[in-house]
């Protein structure tokens, strides 16, 4: 009775999973201007004193919400950043830029958040726990 039971979970399991054309689906921004899910690769971006290095990881490319400003159409793309020391990774939360972050000093780097390819306020991240504030 236990194989049967085991059997069928994995017919059901197997059921569910997508075949391989299924990641290959269009990747192209929505007419929405949903951020869409692309798969970029890992940039070093600068490396700082004590052993750190800044790298850009997750992207995803967006529509440009506002294209009056910039006079230009199309979408961007904006790239998560990550903090590297070693073997550990930081990933900070909740920042999207379109420009590299520049080194603020030994410890910290400034860098520009963007939302829908439009430049916002400055963060300052801190090396050690990859935690942003607001610069003033």
């Amino acid at each position: 009775m236990i194989r049967v039971v085991l059997g069928l979970g994995v017919v059901a399991l197997a059921g569910c999973a997508g075949s391989p054309q299924d990641s290959k689906t269009d990747q192209s921004p929505s007419s929405s201007g949903a951020a869409q899910s692309v798969t970029f690769p890992d940039s070093l971006l600068v490396r700082m004193p004590g052993g750190y290095s800044v790298w850009w990881t997750l992207g995803r490319e967006v529509e440009q919400e506002d294209t009056t400003a910039s006079g230009e159409e199309g979408s961007c793309v904006e790239r998560a950043i990550e903090i590297r020391k070693g073997t550990t990774r930081r990933l900070v939360p909740l920042l999207y830029t379109t420009v590299p972050p520049e080194p603020e000093s030994d410890t910290t780097i400034r860098a520009t958040i963007s939302t829908r390819c439009v430049a916002g306020v400055d963060y300052l991240v801190n090396l050690r726990t990859a935690e942003p504030r607001v610069a003033h």
